[in-house]
């Protein structure tokens, strides 16, 4: 099978990011931490499961980063990743600023300090809070894409069964043993089984699993199971509702089957540059949707019908969302990946060029 863009997937990203956004805009909001003046019961009754689309969104980085990472050097590899990364963050951060600065209440309001530490994206490790709550998960991925890179780098592609299979080990000794957060941090282990069910996705999807392979995404498939389930629990306290396990465990389900039946999933016929636009805009749509969203609802809210509110704000921020990686991401992300490829030849040897194995 050639390898090419697998269109499908753009789609479901963009609907994963819509899933997380409705579950904010319509659950979370008004459930905690007094986001939003706004309730939404019936929607917000369907989308408090919305969470889920991160969980779609490991799945997905698993099998695009193995995609990603056949026959292209660790030095392609990092400056594709860092440049589709950081120009997006930095650019959405300071947006996100810029807008806390003008219409933003005291929650949403940013420091310099807290500012400048986003720049870097660990802002955690430096003791600041993110700019925006929603940018916890860009950390994981990020720890995810270090870690291929390391594999990459020591041309250790061909074993990646073996390595995943141990980190799947470590990620379970620590989710229902140790419980260690250097662990889970360093290892991403509440996230272990999705990124691996992608991984193997893929070999499904090349035609190159064997019955091994399938072994491991049955057990990746019950520990991600497993962790979603935990994870509705705390939730489910935290936000004060019940999460149904019935309907967690029917949309992991679903995930798992869908991506085990990829490769048999017909594309809807949009054109080539539709699918790029859609699947384009996606990262920049979470980056942007959270706090600037609900600082738009609460200075809209009271002078209009509550779904018109929300049907507005929601056009703003895909609106804004597609501007900002049409006009500023798009040439930042070409312009940082040139330079990156560029400094990379000229250090190497240092840095190998050679392209990864297949799996």
């Amino acid at each position: 099978m050639p390898k090419v863009r697998v269109e499908i997937l753009d789609l479901l990203r963009f609907a994963a990011a819509a899933a997380v956004l409705m579950f904010h805009f319509t659950f979370r909001g008004y459930a905690a931490d007094d986001m939003s003046g706004l309730a939404f019961p019936i929607l917000g009754d369907w989308f408090k499961y919305g969470y889920l689309g991160v969980d779609l969104f490991f799945i997905i980085s698993g099998f695009v980063i193995a995609f990603s990472a056949e026959n292209r050097s660790a030095t392609r590899f990092l400056s594709a990743r860092a440049s589709r990364i950081y120009p997006a963050f930095v650019l959405c951060a300071s947006i996100t600023a810029l807008a806390a600065y003008f219409i933003g209440t005291a929650q949403y309001a940013v420091s310099l300090n807290q500012y400048l530490a986003n720049l870097l994206i660990a802002a955690p490790m430096l003791g600041q809070p993110f700019v925006d709550s929603a940018y916890w998960s860009i950390m994981f991925e990020l720890i995810f894409y270090g870690w291929m890179f390391v594999l990459i780098l020591l041309n250790q592609m061909p074993r990646v069964r073996e390595i995943m299979m141990g980190w799947l080990a470590i990620a379970m000794l620590n989710q229902f043993s140790l419980h260690s957060n250097v662990l889970g941090f360093l290892f991403v282990t509440e996230y272990a089984g999705h990124f691996i069910l992608g991984i193997f996705s893929y070999l499904v999807y090349r035609g190159r699993a064997t019955r091994s392979d399938y072994m491991m995404i049955a057990a990746a498939f019950v520990f991600c199971l497993a962790t979603a389930l935990k994870g509705s629990a705390e939730n489910g306290l935290y936000y004060q509702t019940f999460l149904s396990p019935l309907v967690i465990g029917a949309w992991i389900t679903a995930f798992t089957t869908f991506f085990l039946l990829l490769k048999y999933v017909p594309a809807p016929r949009l054109a080539s540059r539709t699918y790029m636009v859609i699947g384009a805009i996606t990262y920049p749509l979470y980056l942007l949707h959270q706090n600037i969203g609900f600082m738009l609802i609460n200075q809209l809210e009271g002078s209009m019908d509550r779904y018109l509110v929300l049907g507005i704000v929601i056009t703003m921020v895909v609106m804004l969302a597609y501007l900002v990686w049409r006009f500023l991401e798009r040439p930042l992300a070409l312009g940082m990946r040139n330079g990156l490829n560029r400094l990379f030849a000229r250090l190497s040897p240092g840095f190998p060029q050679r392209p990864a194995q297949e799996m």
